[in-house]
């Protein structure tokens, strides 16, 4: 799963990261 890591790399993406979250 490279999204996830991408996200966790990418801080500044709250919006992305938030909805993996929420998954």
């Amino acid at each position: 799963v490279p999204q996830v890591a991408d996200c966790n790399s990418i801080p500044k993406s709250r919006k992305p990261l938030e909805q993996f979250e929420r998954r």
